[in-house]
């Protein structure tokens, strides 16, 4: 009888190796340059296959490659909040104007 071999989804290679599922594919696809682009892969993998060990070493030189050139993030100053738009100013209250008394005008 012939021995089954157990197969392991990228997604469950991706959880071995504490990545996403895209980020694994994503080595994957940029590991095999003569892949056709636009074509669909369905990657398996057995278990305790010799193509995990490849695979750890691919995914430790992207880390390594990430680690380089991705570029250090400014810090942020702390307790500085954006700078908001200025409102207009409030018109000031003038004091009210004494009443005037109802005078009638003659014209002549």
């Amino acid at each position: 009888m012939a021995e089954v071999k157990k197969l392991l989804s990228t997604k469950k290679v991706a959880a071995m190796f504490k990545l996403s599922p895209q980020s694994l594919r994503q080595i994957l696809r940029n590991a095999n340059p003569k892949r056709e682009k636009g074509s669909h892969t369905r990657y398996e993998f057995e278990e305790g296959g010799s193509l995990l060990a490849k695979l750890s070493t691919l995914i430790e030189k992207h880390k390594r490659r990430e680690r380089i050139a991705k570029p250090k993030k400014a810090k942020k100053a702390k307790g500085k909040a954006k700078a908001k738009a200025k409102k207009a100013p409030k018109p000031k209250l003038v004091k009210k104007a004494k009443p005037v008394e109802n005078e009638v005008l003659e014209v002549a």
